[in-house]
């Protein structure tokens, strides 16, 4: 069952990836008129994660699960410091949604949320925006969260 969920996600958002052109519309935000939220949202969830959580920070790696297009991860970048000190990488079940990132110095995986292809304690921070409710029940819900300890340094956050 779960496999059948997965191959229904996938097809779902490449064929939402390869039929939106707007870059906020394609990730679900838009307003009851089903016009694409301003831009400024996914700022602020950047700014939100790097005050919360890597504020005394100098450097590290940071990873989205569920990243879409990388619109979070591009506003993240642009925040952090030091660029060249921090490591910022986005796994999306969706290779077509992947392809929409804009920023190509990103490490992207294509991947199940369950299933990091990444060895353990990796990351300072894991965080999912905007994702959960696409999961199908509890229990890959369960998984899903498993995976971030696995791969989440000590000390490291997931949010």
């Amino acid at each position: 069952m779960k496999d059948n969920f997965i191959d229904k996600q996938v097809q779902y958002w490449d064929t939402l990836a390869r039929s939106v052109p707007d870059s906020v519309a394609l990730n679900h935000w838009i307003d009851e008129n089903n016009n694409p939220l301003d831009a400024e949202l996914f700022y602020e969830i950047a700014h939100y994660l790097c005050t919360e959580f890597l504020q005394n920070k100098a450097s590290g790696n940071i990873l989205e699960i569920g990243c879409g297009n990388g619109l979070i991860l591009n506003n993240l970048k642009c925040l952090l410091r030091d660029n060249n000190a921090w490591h910022l990488f986005g796994a999306d079940i969706s290779p077509e949604m992947l392809k929409r990132n804009t920023d190509k110095k990103l490490t992207l995986y294509q991947c199940d949320a369950s299933r990091i292809p990444c060895c353990d304690h990796l990351f300072d921070l894991v965080y999912m925006h905007s994702v959960v409710q696409y999961f199908d029940n509890e229990s890959y819900l369960d998984a899903v969260l498993k995976e971030c300890l696995r791969i989440v340094r000590d000390g490291g956050a997931y949010a």
